[in-house]
């Protein structure tokens, strides 16, 4: 795979310019890759892929999720955290904290992302999961809006507290991966009256972050992508 590249890349069996939206094989070059002969493309759910800009793209059933980063292709995962976008709702206990969906999110869409603030030190808000045990990672994307505190993240009900840096503009943050049952995720901001923007936050199977998968009153799956390109003798050049 090149990115960038002018096509037709010389010698290459396969090739792609995602700034450009475009695909070479063997020496032909296409606009979209379904126009490719041979290419198949399957992911049974809706997906997020984002931008070189930190954009979030949402992408339907069964649509390769290609930016100007390239062509995102992850294994199956679930998100166990329920409404992972609206931190008011009943799911998440909210302690010394007021939330409220009023954010634009790094979707780019107005009032679907949400804001917690400190009403005293140590606001905590939590959501208790029930679940076998299993490796976990926890991400979720913040900016700060106000206050220049301490904010940590949680996924074993503030027995441990991992603080998290929090950037002038969406970023994704992570805490190290647990193996544990029942996780109660959330967020503890240490100084009242600081305020921060959350959205899409995700407790998923396995050790490493993949891409946001958005909940709301049950979790959700985001289901494997898997793409082929077949009938031609050569091997792909990567």
């Amino acid at each position: 795979f090149y990115s960038g590249v002018p096509l037709p890349f010389p010698g290459a069996t396969f090739g792609s310019d995602f700034t450009a939206s475009q695909y070479q094989l063997n020496g032909a070059v296409y606009g979209v890759p379904s126009s490719i002969p041979g290419w198949t493309f399957t992911r049974a759910s809706t997906g997020y892929a984002e931008t070189s800009d930190g954009v979030l793209v949402p992408f339907a059933s069964g649509a390769p999720r290609t930016t100007d980063k390239g062509l995102l292709v992850e294994e199956a995962r679930t998100n166990v955290v329920l409404w992972n976008r609206d931190l008011t709702n009943a799911a998440w206990t909210k302690t010394n904290c007021t939330a409220a969906k009023d954010q634009t999110g790094p979707d780019g869409v107005a009032n679907s992302a949400s804001s917690l603030t400190a009403t005293a030190g140590n606001a905590t808000s939590l959501q208790a999961i029930t679940l076998a045990s299993s490796a976990r990672f926890d991400t979720a994307y913040v900016k700060r809006i106000t206050g220049s505190g301490v904010v940590e993240m949680t996924m074993d009900n503030g027995a441990t507290w991992t603080a998290i840096t929090i950037p002038a503009a969406w970023g994704r943050v992570s805490i190290p991966t647990q193996t544990l049952a029942n996780p109660t995720v959330g967020f503890r901001i240490v100084t009242s009256g600081d305020a921060i923007a959350v959205d899409f936050v995700q407790n998923e199977n396995g050790a490493f972050a993949t891409s946001p998968i958005e909940t709301t009153t049950a979790s959700a799956t985001r289901a494997a992508d898997v793409a082929k390109i077949t009938g031609y003798a050569n091997t792909l050049a990567t």
